[in-house]
Parts: structure tokens; sequence; C-alpha cells
């Protein structure tokens, strides 16, 4: 939780979500500046240890957790170390095996 709504992008607008790869362009850039690098580089320490994403969340915002956790779209900036993109064959799906395709969902 924090006193912003996430990542921001050079406009000002939230960043939904980045990853390991996108944290370093946009600190390289200078995007991300501040008191915001030390939050990343937490976020991604947590992420990089076996936690499948953290989440920048706005406190100042009325029920932002719940939105985080019961709606597709979040209410903050998603970090992950790598977005997961897995193709499967029509076999897996006949057994019902789940995949993640890099949605907002954890």
């Amino acid at each position: 939780m924090s006193d912003v709504e996430g990542v921001l992008d050079t406009n000002q607008k939230l960043i939904p979500e980045i990853n390991s790869t996108s944290i370093k362009e946009l600190i390289d850039n200078e995007t991300i500046t501040g008191g915001m690098i030390p939050k990343i580089n937490n976020c991604l320490d947590v992420a990089s240890n076996g936690v499948k994403g953290v989440v920048i969340i706005d406190g100042r915002k009325n029920h932002s957790i719940l939105f985080e956790l019961l709606s597709d779209k979040g209410s903050g900036t998603l970090i992950r170390q790598w977005k997961t993109c897995l193709l499967y064959t029509s076999d897996a799906a006949d057994e019902g095996l789940g995949v993640d395709l890099g949605g907002r969902r954890i």
C-alpha cells in the first residue's frame, strides 16, 4: 500500500502491469524515480523469490484492496518477475489443465 496510484508512465497514467525486464527499462529511462525505486525493488525481490505477483495499491482509495482482489482489472500496478504466457495443445484443454495466459489475475 502506498500514497500513489501505482507505477505511472511519462504521461502520469497508471501502468497496470510490469515485469522485471520492463522495470529495468523504466528505471533506466527515468520513468520510475525517487521513492518508487525502493518500492519496486522490494516488490521485484518478493516476486523473484516464489511469489507469483506483488501489487502496489493506492491506500488513499476506498476499498482498493477489495477491488484488487475481486476484479480482473485490479487497482494498482501488478509486478511479476516475468509474464507467463503458455500455449497448450487440445489434449491439455480436454484434460482441464489450467494455464496462466498472463491476465491480471495472479
